[in-house]
């Protein structure tokens, strides 16, 4: 079972492959085009938590996930240091693939309730004195931030990034 697209057709799964980013950055670059790669944390993640459901808070999520384009309780576990270190490792991987200084980390539509019954994400909160729940938010956004920063990389995202205490 997956969710439909408003045409009724179902959504995804869908993905490039090597050849094909580099084609299309090719493709761009040829023509002037910047080509600015997103990777969407901690929310928007159904797809890496179908395929590695121990990097939600609970430990599992639905199937659905990865054929909806819909907002899900089920996030990153910010305090699960194994999903922390893959998406760093994704992000070495776009930014091995894609030229452009910037990469975006999305940021957008991330409920928080999982991380408010999640003991890693209670335990990341206390680690860093973050007073509330959304604070993980920020927390997270400057992790990758600075991530990026020391690969000579600048994140963007969403607006959403702004909340807490902003972006770095």
């Amino acid at each position: 079972h997956t969710e439909a697209d408003p045409d009724g057709k179902p959504y995804g799964p869908f993905f490039y492959t090597e050849a094909d980013v580099k084609e299309i950055v090719a493709y761009a670059a040829a023509r002037g085009i910047r080509v600015v790669p997103e990777i969407e944390l901690p929310g928007h993640i159904g797809a890496l938590l179908t395929a590695h459901p121990e990097f939600s808070c609970r430990g599992e999520v639905s199937p659905d996930q990865i054929c909806s384009m819909a907002i899900y309780e089920d996030v990153l576990c910010v305090g699960n240091d194994a999903a922390i270190r893959y998406l760093e490792r994704v992000l070495d991987e776009v930014c091995r693939l894609f030229p452009d200084e910037v990469v975006h980390i999305g940021g957008d539509e991330c409920p928080t309730a999982r991380w408010a019954a999640c003991p890693k994400c209670r335990a990341r909160m206390k680690e860093e004195g973050i007073g509330e729940v959304r604070g993980l938010q920020s927390w997270v956004t400057h992790h990758f931030a600075r991530y990026l920063e020391k690969k000579g990389r600048r994140a963007m995202g969403w607006d959403e990034i702004l909340e807490g205490d902003g972006c770095p």
